[in-house]
């Protein structure tokens, strides 16, 4: 994902908190390669806005395989 991020170089400052949830669930969907928003919003609590999940819809991921919260070894 950091990958991702310095390649995108999204820009905000500290007081764009909506782009900011919006970036770091699109770039964690994308590089996951599952749309994860139920994730983000259901279990992290996340305010993504409904253009992020729109975004995320459009790319027509799966579902994570595994619930993203399960621990693992």
């Amino acid at each position: 994902m950091h990958r991702l991020v310095r390649e995108e170089n999204p820009q905000s400052d500290c007081t764009e908190t909506a782009k900011r949830y919006r970036d770091l669930a699109g770039h964690a969907d994308r590089d996951a390669d599952r749309d994860l928003t139920d994730f983000f919003v259901s279990t992290r609590a996340l305010p993504v806005d409904a253009e992020e999940q729109a975004a995320v819809a459009v790319l027509h991921l799966p579902g994570p395989s595994v619930a993203p919260a399960t621990p693992t070894d």
